[in-house]
């Protein structure tokens, strides 16, 4: 959406507020999805909601006060290295022609639920994730997602589809934070932001019954072709 607004003339600072109102609409609909079809871990995603608030508001500020090139360019190279990893993994389970079954168990357990006994470190590391991450996505007007879910899947051991899922659920309350951040900078434009929301719930609704239905190898073939377009997007 950002480069979409930017190719359509309008400065940088409205694109990244205006594509951050429509990602409110997109969580909404999308986490309400995913919880219904049982994939979201809300403890862990309330974690991760709460860390994300007050860097998706300080994101949002200061979008227009500083530049965020270079803060892109590495934000990309980072997603970039993540994308390659989940499409290694699932080109490889592919081609060693994995069945659904055996290929959710090939990834490490999501046993969390939410946080699990005796690992304060999934809660430092998460709350900070979700802070960096709210930052970033403010910055930047993704949703956050990028940098969400290959953390958890790499850094806590989630399975796919609870990450996509979780990730959705968290970004929620940190892109309403940065909204109004953007609306306090006048960075937002309705003309154009809401139409685009509209079209995006259909999409929201569509997007989560289609995932679920994925083979774990699939969707990390899916979610990593995504994330390269997008680091390539934020470096170039």
């Amino acid at each position: 959406m950002v480069p979409l607004f930017y190719s359509m003339g309008y400065p940088i600072n409205v694109a990244v507020g205006t594509s951050k109102f429509v990602i409110v609409f997109i969580s909404l609909l999308s986490s309400l999805t995913y919880s219904k079809a049982g994939k979201v871990d809300k403890a862990l995603g309330l974690v991760l909601m709460t860390s994300m608030a007050p860097g998706g508001y300080i994101g949002a500020v200061a979008v227009a006060r500083i530049n965020s090139r270079v803060l892109e360019a590495l934000v990309g190279a980072l997603i970039l290295y993540y994308s390659v990893r989940l499409l290694s993994r699932g080109l490889k389970d592919r081609l060693a022609g994995a069945t659904a079954n055996g290929d959710m168990g090939a990834e490490n357990p999501s046993n969390l639920p939410g946080l699990p006994k005796g690992k304060a470190w999934t809660l430092t590391s998460s709350s900070l994730a979700g802070f960096m991450t709210g930052i970033v996505a403010g910055l930047t007007g993704t949703g956050g997602g990028a940098l969400l879910v290959p953390f958890m899947v790499s850094i806590l051991g989630m399975r796919i589809h609870e990450a996509v899922a979780t990730s959705m659920y968290s970004m929620l309350l940190a892109a309403a934070t940065a909204v109004v951040g953007h609306y306090q900078n006048g960075d937002i434009n309705p003309a154009i932001g809401l139409p685009l929301a509209l079209g995006a719930l259909i999409g929201a609704i569509v997007g989560p019954r289609m995932a679920v239905k994925l083979s774990p190898s699939m969707l990390r073939i899916v979610v990593g072709s995504i994330l390269a377009l997008i680091g390539i997007r934020l470096i170039v």
